[in-house]
């Protein structure tokens, strides 16, 4: 036989001895010596298409973490390409067990189009154009880089070998389980029987969810992240994380759309390791409040589902009584307290607890943000749930003022929110039903506390209209896994609570309503830079825009239906539970109206055509229907949950009669306006006079303002004729 020489004269080194099938270790990523072959994978690696790692010998590292055999039994799965436009075969390069990885040209070879159809669904998932997840196409036909097998597929001519199709196995032709393959950028596809599952294969109910998935958390990609989103989704499974000591993975959830400009959304999947001193902290918070309770958990959960949830409906009802009737513990910490918390104040609704002495609702909240604090470090929807829900904390009596802290708090929920992605739509996620209805109903809740807490604190709010495209809720998200009639875990909570109340769902939707109008108008009228309603020049434009918003407040206030007036039940005794959405009208009115008729200036109460002058008699006319609604309040009405802004929305509504009085500017109008103040502070003494200690912190702060400015008046009102007199 002749030689081949080198062109230095030399001859090739002939490889002597069998050829070793276990490697030393994987040098992944590295050229390998010329006319060789790599060290097969063994037979988990090679299905998962990953790198085969072993030290010394077998087994390598993936199985001896799983605690699997490591075989080598199995055959390579034949590989076919998508077609491209020419008629020229792909080549075909076979391996030592007759194996091939075979050009177009195989689909007349190898059978039917279906057959042909089943095996590119392994290779690649061809989106429109935008975010292509899979094999990457380039725009001449060519495919991106192969990380699995670590070779690049050229276009270049090669020999065709017919006879490696009879080594194609029919068991490996069909596509595998592809339930990760099209949404999890760095999960292979394991074998359905197979009987272990890491964290990241989550199985079960929750399959395919970002949140409930036990030691991983999703960590949003947003468009200034580290990493881009159209090159991710270029790039086929696994090319971020090759072996298992990579802590994070990535997983695409929308594979984005061109013609509506959205892009590709991917999540970092981390995973849940933290310092032993942290989990001790949590630890030990969990024990704290399960001492607190005592045996009262099964009675503060009932409550909670009673008196809170009707009213701000942010837990996944059937959810979470599953998880605490299981195991109360899995709930973390700092929602598990919360929970009882906030039921607390309705300790002497509930007839098996009037016998046991009263759970401290500042203990468990002293808990809870311990625990809080430290899991913010992986946040889940379960974390935002508890900062939402510890913002409505009873505040003490001594407290008559909105302290900075819950301001904090409300910025530490916004931040919560953003982290895991939820002010991106989830519509085409994908994702479970019911993880994107609560992901939007989580959304925004968070936009309306946003916003009332802007209002309460007068700062700027956190969310621009420019920072979010959530969709908007809907009735039908609300009532999602609200139904727990029919489950075991449903019998915790009374048998009303069981069932979804509709009512109490519109009652939540239309304050989100209200709260996005109360958004266009601090964007518009109260911005620090320019504030457009304080232009001199811009009058008309600025009344035309004010107008508009005024029109759609009071088109939306005669529109709410019946469900939601002032004196509607919704099946809870005879507590009437709409005062709260009422109060923050009239709030959000007296905003308004400020804009409308500013400035507020000795010079705007002399001059008859100005914008305070203009307005006077209407607002008056308003805010007598808010006096009516104050005085129509029953001591009983205040046993219901009235959220933690109700109270400064009594402020903000009743500081605005005093306003009124103030720039009153004829002798009529400033009786009109004394005579609203009168009947707003009868009221609001008759209530404080009969309430218990929770309806006492929500009318206090309102009372005590409106008692000190009686006291002031009459020395204002001397000045006042003193200065007419000069």
């Amino acid at each position: 036989m002749a030689q081949f020489e080198m062109a230095d004269g030399s001859h090739p080194i002939k490889e002597e001895g069998p050829k070793r099938k276990i490697h030393i270790e994987t040098r992944f990523g590295r050229a390998r010596r010329s006319r060789s072959r790599k060290d097969r994978p063994c037979d988990a690696c090679r299905h998962r298409k990953s790198a085969c790692v072993i030290t010394v010998r077998p087994p390598c590292r993936y199985c001896e973490g799983k605690g699997r055999d490591c075989t080598f039994a199995s055959t390579p799965t034949e590989r076919i390409r998508k077609p491209t436009t020419t008629t020229r075969p792909r080549a075909s390069t076979s391996d030592s067990t007759g194996s091939s990885v075979v050009g177009p040209s195989k689909q007349s070879k190898n059978g039917s189009p279906e057959q042909f159809s089943a095996n590119m669904q392994i290779d690649a998932y061809r989106g429109d154009g935008f975010g292509t997840y899979g094999t990457f196409i380039y725009p001449d036909g060519n495919h991106a880089p192969d990380p699995a097998g670590g070779s690049i597929m050229l276009p270049a001519p090669m020999v065709y070998n017919p006879h490696s199709l009879n080594q194609l196995s029919p068991v490996n032709v069909g596509p595998p389980d592809m339930r990760y393959n099209q949404s999890r950028l760095s999960c292979r596809p394991e074998p359905q029987n197979s009987s272990d599952h890491s964290c990241t294969r989550p199985e079960g109910p929750g399959e395919g969810t970002l949140d409930d998935v036990k030691g991983l958390t999703a960590h949003f990609l947003g468009p200034s992240s580290d990493q881009d989103a159209n090159l991710l989704s270029s790039f086929r499974s696994n090319i971020l994380n090759e072996t298992s000591y990579v802590d994070v993975n990535i997983r695409q959830v929308f594979p984005g759309n061109v013609p509506d400009r959205r892009p590709p959304i991917h999540f970092n999947i981390v995973h849940d390791l933290f310092p032993d001193r942290d989990n001790k902290v949590k630890q030990l918070a969990s024990e704290r409040i399960e001492t607190l309770v005592g045996s009262c958990g099964d009675a503060l959960v009932r409550l909670y589902f009673r008196f809170v949830h009707p009213a701000f409906p942010i837990l996944s009802k059937a959810r979470f009584l599953k998880s605490y009737s299981e195991d109360k513990f899995s709930i973390p910490a700092s929602l598990r307290g919360v929970v009882y918390g906030l039921a607390c104040p309705f300790w002497a609704q509930d007839s098996t607890l009037q016998s046991q002495p009263l759970v401290s609702q500042h203990e468990l909240f002293d808990q809870v943000h311990t625990a809080l604090n430290r899991e913010l470090d992986s946040p889940k929807l379960s974390t935002l749930q508890a900062c939402l829900l510890a913002l409505q904390e009873t505040p003490p009596l001594t407290q008559t003022t909105e302290s900075p802290r819950n301001w904090t708090f409300a910025c530490q929920a916004t931040s919560c929110a953003q982290n895991l992605g939820l002010q991106q739509d989830p519509s085409l996620w994908n994702i479970p039903a019911w993880e994107k209805s609560l992901r939007k109903k989580l959304w925004w809740a968070t936009f309306a506390t946003d916003k009332w807490s802007s209002l309460s604190h007068g700062n700027p709010s956190h969310i621009p209209q420019s920072s979010f495209d959530t969709s908007d809720i809907t009735i039908e998200d609300l009532l999602v896994e609200e139904d727990v009639a029919d489950l075991a875990c449903g019998r915790i909570i009374s048998e009303p609570d069981r069932h979804p109340n509709r009512s109490r769902a519109v009652n939540f939707l239309e304050t989100v309503r209200l709260s996005k109008l109360l958004s266009t108008l601090l964007d518009y009228a109260y911005t620090v830079r320019d504030p457009s309603f304080l232009a001199p020049t811009a009058t008309g434009l600025v009344d035309q825009s004010l107008y508009v918003l005024r029109a759609e407040m009071d088109g939306w206030y005669t529109m709410l239906p019946q469900c939601l007036a002032v004196s509607y039940t919704a099946g809870i005794g005879d507590t009437r539970t709409n005062g709260p959405l009422h109060l923050a009208f009239f709030s959000v009115k007296s905003l308004l109206l400020r804009a409308l008729m500013s400035p507020a200036t000795p010079l705007s109460k002399s001059n008859p055509f100005s914008n305070l002058r203009t307005h006077f008699d209407s607002a008056l006319e308003e805010f007598s229907l808010f006096v009516k609604l104050v005085s129509s309040i029953k001591a009983e009405d205040l046993c219901a949950f009235w959220g933690r802004h109700s109270r400064t929305h009594l402020v903000h509504a009743g500081n605005f009669l005093i306003y009124l009085f103030l720039c009153a500017s004829t002798a009529g109008q400033v009786e009109k306006s004394y005579a609203l103040l009168e009947g707003y502070r009868h009221a609001l003494r008759c209530l404080a006079e009969v309430t218990d200690e929770a309806g006492t912190g929500l009318v206090r702060p309102a009372l005590l303002r409106t008692e000190s400015f009686f006291k002031e008046a009459i020395k204002i009102m001397r000045k006042g004729g003193v200065r007419d007199e000069a």
